[in-house]
């Protein structure tokens, strides 16, 4: 049964080449095509006959086009003659290829980049950015004899600098090739409010990759530019995702020639880390009996209320207001200065959320009163012990005597003496 389905396929196929259609049959793998030689271009290049590196050749050289959708593909093998009308089966997978050809991975990447950066990308649109293209494509498989560009009919085999400029372009565009944006990783952060613009220098980030809008950011892709406006406080990373390949490279392997036809190359995915930042604004009034003025130079300390980091220290305007941006997290205002005679206000405990747009709050300071103290009760003193010394004539008539003596009492803290002459 296998073998009658075979004989039917194969006739099939005759049937489509013969009247001009062709027949694609592909699975997740594979896809069969025709490739025919386009004899509208001819450049010229030095090259070993049928692989005799002792035997340089004048070698006249034309594009190769697929017959599916006409798309120019180029010989892997740069001394092979290729048949024209050649029925090829195409792989894309990076093992089929690597199994069917003597080049690395790191190979394979670099001539599918020449592919790509070559004819057919940006303004690269004249058969010369082709053979241009080709010519580096052998640079890289051919590591013995490499073709070299030469005068239509040159015998002397002379290099010329025909396609020397854009080999050295295509060169410079793979050397800068990024398989992801060039603002990959990068850290943002943004205020409320704010639109900012990242350029992707890798210019892939237009036709290549998508990125999607949250509650809290609001994002577009514009040409190379990816432009950004915050909404709400935000913290996390922020994803653009590489486009599934559906242009993969494909190699074409026929009984005499292997050819790769253009593809995109496959990126990965990108990411930027984003943090939005949200204005907590304080406004600070002073008064008593319910008339109040702005404070101007009211003095805040900022701290993380679960760290115990000082953030900042923020202080009031003429018209008592001060505000500060900051990421989500738990804060704690402490108060440090202020108008004299006026009370400070209470440590204050506020959350930044992600649903918010800003965070404001209104603090209001009294007067200090001073209560009057009491007068302190009067205690009254006690008197002084009086001792009275009665000095008879007949004991002693010296009054200095006398005065000695009560100056001795006096010192000794026994009271006051008080001569009374007894006459």
């Amino acid at each position: 049964m296998n073998k009658v389905f075979k004989k039917l396929m194969q006739c099939v196929f005759i049937f489509f080449t013969m009247f001009g259609a062709i027949p694609i049959i592909a699975n997740a793998q594979t896809t069969r095509d025709i490739l025919d030689i386009d004899y509208s271009y001819t450049y010229y290049v030095a090259t070993t006959k049928y692989n005799d590196l002792s035997y340089w050749v004048i070698g006249d050289e034309n594009p190769i086009k697929r017959r599916s959708d006409g798309g120019y593909v180029y010989c892997i093998q740069a001394h092979v003659k290729f048949n024209d009308n050649s029925l090829v089966n195409g792989y894309e997978s990076t093992a089929d290829k690597l199994a069917l050809t003597d080049l690395t991975e790191e190979e394979i990447e670099r001539i599918e980049l020449y592919a790509y950066y070559g004819y057919g990308y940006g303004n690269h649109n004249d058969l010369d950015w082709y053979a241009a293209t080709q010519l580096l494509i052998w640079e890289v498989t051919e590591k013995v004899a490499t073709p070299y560009p030469i005068a239509e009919g040159d015998h002397t085999l002379t290099r010329i600098d025909k396609y020397d400029a854009k080999m050295n372009e295509i060169k410079q565009l793979v050397a800068k090739h990024g398989k992801t944006i060039s603002f990959n990783n990068q850290t943002v952060d943004m205020k409320v409010g704010e639109t900012i613009t990242l350029h992707d220098n890798n210019e892939i980030l237009s036709n290549f990759f998508t990125v999607n809008s949250n509650d809290s950011l609001d994002m577009k892709i514009n040409g190379n530019d990816l432009v950004i406006t915050a909404k709400k406080g935000y913290e996390g990373t922020i994803n653009l995702n590489a486009k599934t390949n559906d242009k993969i490279p494909m190699l074409y392997d026929s009984s005499n020639q292997k050819c790769l036809s253009r593809g995109d190359p496959t990126f990965i995915n990108g990411r930027i880390n984003m943090t939005v930042y949200t204005e907590f604004k304080i406004n600070k009034l002073y008064g008593s009996d319910g008339i109040y003025a702005p404070e101007e130079n009211a003095e805040f300390e900022i701290y993380n209320n679960d760290t115990g980091e000082l953030i900042d220290t923020i202080s009031t305007n003429e018209d008592g207001n001060t505000s500060i941006y900051l990421k989500l997290g738990t804060y704690k205002v402490v108060q440090i200065s202020g108008v004299e005679n006026y009370k400070f206000i209470d440590d204050y405990v506020f959350t930044i959320e992600g649903n918010h747009t800003k965070e404001s709050i209104y603090f209001y300071n009294e007067k200090i009163v001073i209560e009057p103290e009491d007068e302190p009760e009067e205690i009254p003193e006690e008197p002084e012990e009086v001792i009275i010394v009665e000095v008879p004539d007949t004991v002693i008539h010296d009054k200095h005597t006398i005065e000695i003596c009560a100056v001795i009492m006096i010192i000794l803290g026994i009271g006051v003496v008080i001569y009374e002459n007894k006459r």
